[in-house]
Protein backbone atom coordinates (compact mmCIF):
# COMPACT_ATOMS: atom_id res chain seq x y z
CA UNK A 1 0.00 0.00 0.00
CA UNK A 2 0.94 3.40 -0.43
CA UNK A 3 -0.09 5.28 2.81
CA UNK A 4 2.25 7.37 4.01
CA UNK A 5 4.80 5.57 6.94
CA UNK A 6 4.40 7.20 10.17
CA UNK A 7 6.84 7.56 12.72
CA UNK A 8 6.33 8.34 16.31
CA UNK A 9 7.83 11.78 16.11
CA UNK A 10 6.15 12.31 13.02
CA UNK A 11 2.66 12.17 13.79
CA UNK A 12 1.82 14.73 16.11
CA UNK A 13 3.39 17.00 13.47
CA UNK A 14 -0.31 16.29 11.80
CA UNK A 15 -1.82 17.09 14.27
CA UNK A 16 -0.07 20.37 16.03
CA UNK A 17 -1.62 22.53 14.23
CA UNK A 18 -4.17 25.04 16.20
CA UNK A 19 -6.50 25.37 13.77
CA UNK A 20 -6.34 21.42 13.00
CA UNK A 21 -7.40 21.19 16.64
CA UNK A 22 -10.17 23.42 16.35
CA UNK A 23 -11.46 22.12 13.12
CA UNK A 24 -10.63 18.17 13.99
CA UNK A 25 -14.75 17.22 15.10
CA UNK A 26 -16.38 19.77 12.78
CA UNK A 27 -14.34 17.64 9.48
CA UNK A 28 -14.27 14.32 10.77
CA UNK A 29 -17.39 13.46 12.82
CA UNK A 30 -20.07 16.26 11.75
CA UNK A 31 -21.31 13.86 8.58
CA UNK A 32 -23.86 10.90 9.70
CA UNK A 33 -21.22 8.02 8.78
CA UNK A 34 -18.56 10.15 11.38
CA UNK A 35 -21.29 10.65 13.56
CA UNK A 36 -22.53 7.54 14.43
CA UNK A 37 -19.18 6.17 14.76
CA UNK A 38 -18.62 8.32 17.59
CA UNK A 39 -21.61 7.72 19.05
CA UNK A 40 -20.92 3.56 18.75
CA UNK A 41 -17.42 4.37 20.49
CA UNK A 42 -18.65 6.87 23.14
CA UNK A 43 -21.86 4.40 23.90
CA UNK A 44 -19.31 1.36 24.50
CA UNK A 45 -17.25 2.98 26.66
CA UNK A 46 -19.64 4.51 29.09
CA UNK A 47 -21.65 1.17 28.89
CA UNK A 48 -18.01 -0.91 29.60
CA UNK A 49 -17.58 1.41 32.85
CA UNK A 50 -20.89 1.24 33.84
CA UNK A 51 -21.01 -2.49 34.18
CA UNK A 52 -17.63 -2.51 35.50
CA UNK A 53 -17.75 0.10 38.34
CA UNK A 54 -14.65 1.68 36.74
CA UNK A 55 -13.05 4.60 38.55
CA UNK A 56 -9.61 5.18 37.03
CA UNK A 57 -9.52 5.84 33.57
CA UNK A 58 -6.34 7.30 31.19
CA UNK A 59 -7.17 8.11 27.52
CA UNK A 60 -4.54 8.60 25.39
CA UNK A 61 -4.19 10.99 22.39
CA UNK A 62 -7.31 12.93 23.82
CA UNK A 63 -7.18 14.94 20.96
CA UNK A 64 -9.80 18.21 20.89
CA UNK A 65 -11.94 16.02 24.04
CA UNK A 66 -13.92 14.63 21.34
CA UNK A 67 -14.24 11.44 23.49
CA UNK A 68 -13.30 12.73 26.57
CA UNK A 69 -16.45 15.31 26.79
CA UNK A 70 -18.81 12.22 26.94
CA UNK A 71 -17.41 9.91 28.70
CA UNK A 72 -19.80 9.33 32.17
CA UNK A 73 -19.58 7.46 35.58
CA UNK A 74 -16.07 7.87 36.26
CA UNK A 75 -14.20 9.50 39.62
CA UNK A 76 -11.52 10.73 38.18
CA UNK A 77 -10.28 10.53 34.59
CA UNK A 78 -6.59 11.67 33.08
CA UNK A 79 -5.83 12.66 29.30
CA UNK A 80 -3.01 12.76 27.76
CA UNK A 81 -2.06 14.33 24.28
CA UNK A 82 1.37 15.35 22.68
CA UNK A 83 0.07 18.56 21.10
CA UNK A 84 -0.28 21.36 23.61
CA UNK A 85 -3.00 23.20 20.41
CA UNK A 86 -5.23 19.90 21.21
CA UNK A 87 -4.93 20.10 24.73
CA UNK A 88 -5.66 24.02 24.83
CA UNK A 89 -9.07 22.86 22.49
CA UNK A 90 -9.57 19.93 25.22
CA UNK A 91 -9.45 22.24 27.69
CA UNK A 92 -11.25 24.96 26.35
CA UNK A 93 -14.59 22.31 25.52
CA UNK A 94 -14.30 20.59 28.84
CA UNK A 95 -14.60 23.99 30.86
CA UNK A 96 -17.94 25.09 28.83
CA UNK A 97 -20.08 21.73 29.72
CA UNK A 98 -18.42 21.70 33.42
CA UNK A 99 -16.34 18.57 33.13
CA UNK A 100 -12.95 19.81 33.52
CA UNK A 101 -13.40 19.14 37.50
CA UNK A 102 -12.96 15.01 36.43
CA UNK A 103 -10.38 15.48 33.95
CA UNK A 104 -6.73 16.23 34.61
CA UNK A 105 -4.99 16.83 31.36
CA UNK A 106 -1.03 16.53 30.78
CA UNK A 107 0.82 17.22 27.98
CA UNK A 108 2.83 13.41 26.88
CA UNK A 109 4.30 11.48 25.14
CA UNK A 110 2.50 8.20 25.05
CA UNK A 111 6.24 6.08 24.29
CA UNK A 112 7.33 7.64 26.90
CA UNK A 113 4.50 7.90 29.52
CA UNK A 114 5.54 8.23 33.13
CA UNK A 115 2.73 8.23 35.53
CA UNK A 116 2.76 7.77 38.65
CA UNK A 117 -0.61 5.99 38.84
CA UNK A 118 -2.34 2.64 37.55
CA UNK A 119 -5.60 2.44 36.04
CA UNK A 120 -8.66 0.32 35.52
CA UNK A 121 -8.88 1.14 32.00
CA UNK A 122 -6.75 3.16 29.60
CA UNK A 123 -8.58 3.56 25.95
CA UNK A 124 -7.44 5.80 23.04
CA UNK A 125 -8.69 6.11 19.56
CA UNK A 126 -7.18 6.90 16.30
CA UNK A 127 -4.04 6.53 17.52
CA UNK A 128 -2.34 3.02 18.06
CA UNK A 129 -3.61 1.90 14.54
CA UNK A 130 -1.45 4.41 12.82
CA UNK A 131 2.00 3.00 13.85
CA UNK A 132 4.32 0.16 12.57
CA UNK A 133 4.48 -3.26 14.47
CA UNK A 134 7.52 -2.23 16.37
CA UNK A 135 6.30 1.29 17.62
CA UNK A 136 2.89 -0.42 18.20
CA UNK A 137 4.58 -3.36 20.62
CA UNK A 138 6.23 0.33 22.34
CA UNK A 139 3.09 2.04 22.90
CA UNK A 140 1.69 -1.92 24.49
CA UNK A 141 4.45 -2.43 26.81
CA UNK A 142 3.91 1.62 28.19
CA UNK A 143 0.22 1.01 28.45
CA UNK A 144 1.19 -2.30 30.72
CA UNK A 145 2.90 -0.27 32.65
CA UNK A 146 0.22 1.48 33.44
CA UNK A 147 -2.69 -0.86 34.05
CA UNK A 148 -3.56 -2.20 37.17
CA UNK A 149 -3.58 -6.26 37.31
CA UNK A 150 -6.43 -7.47 34.72
CA UNK A 151 -6.69 -4.14 33.85
CA UNK A 152 -8.76 -3.09 30.18
CA UNK A 153 -7.54 -1.32 26.91
CA UNK A 154 -9.90 -0.26 24.42
CA UNK A 155 -9.11 1.19 21.44
CA UNK A 156 -10.59 0.93 17.47
CA UNK A 157 -9.11 -1.88 15.35
CA UNK A 158 -9.28 -1.25 11.06
CA UNK A 159 -10.63 -4.56 9.44
CA UNK A 160 -8.34 -5.65 6.53
CA UNK A 161 -10.82 -7.31 4.46
CA UNK A 162 -13.01 -4.68 4.44
CA UNK A 163 -11.21 -1.50 4.45
CA UNK A 164 -8.65 -2.67 1.71
CA UNK A 165 -10.99 -3.11 -0.83
CA UNK A 166 -13.05 0.16 -0.15
CA UNK A 167 -9.46 1.97 -0.40
CA UNK A 168 -8.67 0.85 -3.32
CA UNK A 169 -12.00 2.09 -4.81
CA UNK A 170 -11.03 5.60 -3.17
CA UNK A 171 -7.62 5.82 -3.82
CA UNK A 172 -4.99 4.77 -2.00
CA UNK A 173 -3.39 7.80 -2.56
CA UNK A 174 -5.91 9.74 -0.93
CA UNK A 175 -4.90 8.05 2.93
CA UNK A 176 -2.48 10.27 3.96
CA UNK A 177 -1.44 8.45 7.26
CA UNK A 178 -0.87 5.13 7.74
CA UNK A 179 -3.10 2.68 9.44
CA UNK A 180 -2.26 -0.62 10.07
CA UNK A 181 -5.43 -3.43 8.65
CA UNK A 182 -5.54 -6.32 10.10
CA UNK A 183 -7.02 -9.62 9.86
CA UNK A 184 -9.44 -10.49 12.65
CA UNK A 185 -7.25 -13.57 13.88
CA UNK A 186 -4.07 -11.44 13.07
CA UNK A 187 -5.12 -8.97 16.32
CA UNK A 188 -5.51 -11.49 18.55
CA UNK A 189 -2.62 -12.95 17.60
CA UNK A 190 -0.35 -9.90 18.31
CA UNK A 191 -2.46 -9.14 21.40
CA UNK A 192 -1.45 -12.69 22.73
CA UNK A 193 1.41 -12.05 22.11
CA UNK A 194 1.82 -8.28 23.76
CA UNK A 195 0.33 -9.93 27.09
CA UNK A 196 -3.48 -8.74 26.53
CA UNK A 197 -6.70 -10.97 26.06
CA UNK A 198 -9.08 -10.06 23.13
CA UNK A 199 -12.43 -10.05 25.51
CA UNK A 200 -14.55 -8.65 22.61
CA UNK A 201 -14.29 -7.22 19.12
CA UNK A 202 -16.93 -4.88 18.44
CA UNK A 203 -18.00 -4.13 14.76
CA UNK A 204 -18.88 -0.67 14.08
CA UNK A 205 -19.39 0.26 10.51
CA UNK A 206 -21.25 -2.33 9.41
CA UNK A 207 -22.39 -2.37 5.81
CA UNK A 208 -20.46 0.65 5.21
CA UNK A 209 -20.59 0.52 1.31
CA UNK A 210 -24.05 0.75 1.83
CA UNK A 211 -23.38 3.65 4.68
CA UNK A 212 -21.67 5.57 2.19
CA UNK A 213 -23.85 5.70 -0.20
CA UNK A 214 -26.49 6.91 2.03
CA UNK A 215 -23.99 9.35 2.70
CA UNK A 216 -23.35 10.99 -0.71
CA UNK A 217 -26.78 10.36 -1.91
CA UNK A 218 -28.73 11.12 1.02
CA UNK A 219 -27.38 13.53 3.28
CA UNK A 220 -26.89 16.53 1.39
CA UNK A 221 -30.76 16.49 0.81
CA UNK A 222 -31.61 15.18 4.27
CA UNK A 223 -29.28 14.75 7.35
CA UNK A 224 -31.58 13.70 9.54
CA UNK A 225 -33.20 10.82 7.53
CA UNK A 226 -29.47 9.97 6.47
CA UNK A 227 -28.78 9.45 10.11
CA UNK A 228 -31.86 8.00 11.36
CA UNK A 229 -31.00 5.59 8.45
CA UNK A 230 -27.31 4.60 9.08
CA UNK A 231 -28.18 4.37 12.77
CA UNK A 232 -30.42 1.55 11.98
CA UNK A 233 -28.28 -0.08 9.97
CA UNK A 234 -25.51 0.33 12.33
CA UNK A 235 -27.31 -1.33 15.43
CA UNK A 236 -29.43 -3.52 13.77
CA UNK A 237 -27.79 -5.61 11.20
CA UNK A 238 -24.92 -7.74 11.30
CA UNK A 239 -22.01 -7.83 8.70
CA UNK A 240 -18.34 -8.00 8.30
CA UNK A 241 -17.53 -4.36 9.94
CA UNK A 242 -15.15 -1.18 8.31
CA UNK A 243 -13.57 -1.23 12.03
CA UNK A 244 -13.90 -2.88 15.29
CA UNK A 245 -13.94 -1.74 19.09
CA UNK A 246 -11.42 -3.94 20.55
CA UNK A 247 -11.72 -4.44 24.68
CA UNK A 248 -8.44 -6.72 25.98
CA UNK A 249 -7.40 -7.18 29.29
CA UNK A 250 -3.82 -7.46 30.13
CA UNK A 251 -2.71 -11.02 31.10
Amino acid sequence: MSEKIIKKNELAKEYSDINTASVYIDKRFEAPIGRILHEHQVKFINQFIKENNIQNVLEIACGPARLTLEIEGIKQGIAVDFNESMLSVAKERLKRVNKLDKWRLYQADAFNLDLDKKFDLIYTFRFIRHFMQSDRQLLYNNIKKHLVTQGYLIFDVVNEEVSYTQRLKTGIDNFKIYDKLFKRQEFIDEMEKSGFSVVKLEPVQVHYNLLYKIQIYLAPRSYSLAYRLMKMIEYNFHANPMEWIALCRLK
